[in-house]
């Protein structure tokens, strides 16, 4: 069975003919919801270890593309993890990429996106 993440944000733009504006506005939507997308960022890690955590506040979009004549498109940006060791030295932080399509609908951001699989014991082996 396959999960998604439905998400709804509200679309705060200042000018909406600016291109600039909007992709700004989008960013700052996401960063400024970041808990939200959570389930799918702790999915892109997941290893089976409940030492690795995504680091909170850690979301940051550097990019934004969107196709005006459809309203969709796509963020992109990256987020950290953190892996808790028993060992102090044995401790680390990692950065990853992740890509988040969206609409844009009745002045909302929606994302629908499907979660990757979570890791099962055994299925890798």
């Amino acid at each position: 069975m396959d999960d998604d993440l439905y998400i709804k944000i509200p679309l705060i733009v200042g000018d909406d003919n600016d291109h600039e504006s909007l992709q700004k506005a989008i960013a700052t939507a996401i960063m400024d919801n970041q808990h939200q997308f959570f389930p799918l960022l702790e999915r892109l890690i997941d290893k089976g270890d409940a030492n690795m955590t995504v680091i909170e506040g850690s979301l940051n979009v550097e990019y934004c593309d969107i196709d005006t004549s459809t309203t969709e498109g796509v963020a992109s940006g990256s987020f950290d993890s953190d892996y808790y060791a028993s060992c102090k030295d044995m401790c680390s932080q990692d950065d990853h990429e992740v890509t988040l399509p969206f609409e844009i609908e009745d002045g909302n951001l929606i994302f629908d996106i499907e979660l990757p699989a979570a890791w099962r014991p055994g299925e890798y082996d």
